[in-house]
Protein backbone atom coordinates (compact mmCIF):
# COMPACT_ATOMS: atom_id res chain seq x y z
CA UNK A 1 0.00 0.00 0.00
CA UNK A 2 1.44 3.21 -0.61
CA UNK A 3 1.42 6.36 1.44
CA UNK A 4 -1.16 8.31 -0.29
CA UNK A 5 -3.73 5.44 0.02
CA UNK A 6 -2.55 4.63 3.91
CA UNK A 7 -3.35 8.23 4.55
CA UNK A 8 -6.77 8.32 2.80
CA UNK A 9 -7.95 5.13 4.92
CA UNK A 10 -7.05 6.55 7.75
CA UNK A 11 -8.85 9.99 6.86
CA UNK A 12 -12.26 8.22 6.16
CA UNK A 13 -11.87 5.71 8.59
CA UNK A 14 -11.59 8.93 11.61
CA UNK A 15 -13.98 10.64 9.93
CA UNK A 16 -16.45 7.92 9.86
CA UNK A 17 -15.58 7.01 14.11
CA UNK A 18 -15.30 11.19 14.47
CA UNK A 19 -19.25 11.03 12.69
CA UNK A 20 -20.97 8.29 15.31
CA UNK A 21 -19.04 9.91 18.13
CA UNK A 22 -20.50 13.22 17.57
CA UNK A 23 -23.89 11.65 16.82
CA UNK A 24 -23.75 9.50 20.56
CA UNK A 25 -22.77 12.77 22.32
CA UNK A 26 -25.74 14.98 20.60
CA UNK A 27 -27.96 11.48 21.60
CA UNK A 28 -26.22 11.61 25.57
CA UNK A 29 -26.40 15.56 25.92
CA UNK A 30 -29.57 15.78 24.46
CA UNK A 31 -31.19 18.60 22.52
CA UNK A 32 -30.47 22.20 23.16
CA UNK A 33 -32.18 25.90 22.91
CA UNK A 34 -31.76 29.62 23.64
CA UNK A 35 -34.61 30.51 25.02
CA UNK A 36 -35.27 33.95 23.44
CA UNK A 37 -38.48 35.55 24.82
CA UNK A 38 -41.45 34.42 27.30
CA UNK A 39 -44.46 35.60 28.21
CA UNK A 40 -48.11 36.16 28.97
CA UNK A 41 -51.44 37.35 27.38
CA UNK A 42 -54.25 38.24 29.73
CA UNK A 43 -57.50 37.89 27.24
CA UNK A 44 -59.60 37.23 29.87
CA UNK A 45 -61.77 40.62 30.81
CA UNK A 46 -60.82 39.92 34.41
CA UNK A 47 -56.98 40.86 35.71
CA UNK A 48 -55.03 38.40 37.06
CA UNK A 49 -51.82 37.55 38.75
CA UNK A 50 -49.41 35.30 36.68
CA UNK A 51 -46.62 33.88 38.27
CA UNK A 52 -43.65 32.76 35.54
CA UNK A 53 -40.87 30.00 35.62
CA UNK A 54 -38.16 28.96 33.49
CA UNK A 55 -36.18 25.95 34.55
CA UNK A 56 -33.01 24.94 32.30
CA UNK A 57 -31.11 22.03 32.94
CA UNK A 58 -33.45 20.79 35.99
CA UNK A 59 -32.39 24.14 37.49
CA UNK A 60 -34.66 27.49 38.42
CA UNK A 61 -33.20 30.29 36.56
CA UNK A 62 -36.29 32.75 36.54
CA UNK A 63 -39.46 33.66 38.78
CA UNK A 64 -40.91 36.27 38.07
CA UNK A 65 -45.28 37.62 39.23
CA UNK A 66 -47.30 39.89 37.45
CA UNK A 67 -50.47 41.35 38.02
CA UNK A 68 -52.18 42.24 34.04
CA UNK A 69 -55.16 44.24 33.19
CA UNK A 70 -57.78 42.29 31.76
CA UNK A 71 -58.68 42.48 28.09
CA UNK A 72 -60.30 46.27 26.90
CA UNK A 73 -62.79 45.27 24.03
CA UNK A 74 -60.28 43.26 21.77
CA UNK A 75 -56.89 45.04 23.36
CA UNK A 76 -54.59 42.40 25.38
CA UNK A 77 -52.63 43.13 28.14
CA UNK A 78 -49.42 41.18 28.87
CA UNK A 79 -46.52 40.90 31.25
CA UNK A 80 -42.71 39.71 29.40
CA UNK A 81 -40.10 38.02 32.09
CA UNK A 82 -36.63 39.68 32.17
CA UNK A 83 -34.03 37.71 30.32
CA UNK A 84 -32.35 36.71 33.65
CA UNK A 85 -31.68 33.32 32.06
CA UNK A 86 -29.20 34.83 29.80
CA UNK A 87 -28.39 33.43 26.30
CA UNK A 88 -26.65 29.53 27.73
CA UNK A 89 -28.27 26.80 25.12
CA UNK A 90 -29.93 24.31 27.12
CA UNK A 91 -32.98 22.29 27.99
CA UNK A 92 -35.56 24.50 29.06
CA UNK A 93 -39.21 24.42 30.04
CA UNK A 94 -41.71 27.47 31.65
CA UNK A 95 -43.90 27.17 34.14
CA UNK A 96 -47.38 29.63 34.21
CA UNK A 97 -49.75 29.86 36.88
CA UNK A 98 -52.79 31.87 37.47
CA UNK A 99 -53.53 33.38 40.28
CA UNK A 100 -51.45 31.26 42.78
CA UNK A 101 -53.27 27.93 41.36
CA UNK A 102 -51.53 24.73 39.52
CA UNK A 103 -48.99 24.88 37.38
CA UNK A 104 -49.14 24.86 33.53
CA UNK A 105 -45.33 23.51 32.40
CA UNK A 106 -44.09 23.11 28.96
CA UNK A 107 -40.84 21.98 27.52
CA UNK A 108 -39.83 24.54 25.07
CA UNK A 109 -36.42 22.49 24.08
CA UNK A 110 -36.69 21.46 20.26
CA UNK A 111 -34.24 19.87 18.17
CA UNK A 112 -35.32 22.22 14.81
CA UNK A 113 -34.25 25.36 16.35
CA UNK A 114 -31.35 27.45 18.19
CA UNK A 115 -33.65 29.84 19.42
CA UNK A 116 -37.87 29.47 20.52
CA UNK A 117 -40.05 31.73 21.65
CA UNK A 118 -42.52 30.57 24.34
CA UNK A 119 -46.01 32.69 24.92
CA UNK A 120 -48.89 31.89 27.08
CA UNK A 121 -52.08 32.96 26.81
CA UNK A 122 -55.20 32.97 29.60
CA UNK A 123 -58.62 33.54 27.90
CA UNK A 124 -62.10 32.97 28.86
CA UNK A 125 -63.67 30.67 26.32
CA UNK A 126 -66.76 30.64 27.58
CA UNK A 127 -67.29 26.81 27.93
CA UNK A 128 -68.60 26.32 31.14
CA UNK A 129 -69.39 22.68 32.05
CA UNK A 130 -69.20 20.37 35.07
CA UNK A 131 -65.23 19.81 34.07
CA UNK A 132 -64.29 23.27 33.13
CA UNK A 133 -64.31 26.84 34.50
CA UNK A 134 -64.92 28.40 31.13
CA UNK A 135 -61.23 29.80 31.22
CA UNK A 136 -58.12 27.81 29.85
CA UNK A 137 -53.99 28.26 29.95
CA UNK A 138 -51.95 27.67 26.64
CA UNK A 139 -48.38 27.48 26.20
CA UNK A 140 -47.42 27.74 22.85
CA UNK A 141 -43.51 27.69 21.66
CA UNK A 142 -42.59 29.44 17.95
CA UNK A 143 -39.33 27.83 16.93
CA UNK A 144 -37.61 31.37 15.95
CA UNK A 145 -36.39 34.23 18.16
CA UNK A 146 -37.05 37.14 15.27
CA UNK A 147 -36.83 40.34 17.45
CA UNK A 148 -39.19 41.80 15.12
CA UNK A 149 -42.00 40.02 16.64
CA UNK A 150 -42.26 40.62 20.16
CA UNK A 151 -41.49 43.73 22.31
CA UNK A 152 -39.14 42.75 25.20
CA UNK A 153 -36.78 40.14 23.38
CA UNK A 154 -33.74 38.80 25.12
CA UNK A 155 -30.79 41.27 24.31
CA UNK A 156 -28.72 37.84 22.25
CA UNK A 157 -31.59 38.13 19.68
CA UNK A 158 -30.53 41.10 17.97
CA UNK A 159 -26.61 40.28 17.86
Amino acid sequence: MNRRSLLASIGATTTALTAGCISSLEETLGPSVRLGWFGVHNIDTEPHEFDLLVIRDGTEVHYSSHDVRGRTGSFNYGAVADCDWGDTPGDYSVGVRVDGGDWNERSVTSRDADCVVANAQYLDDFEFSKYRDGHSLTISVIEECNPDHYDGMCAFTTR
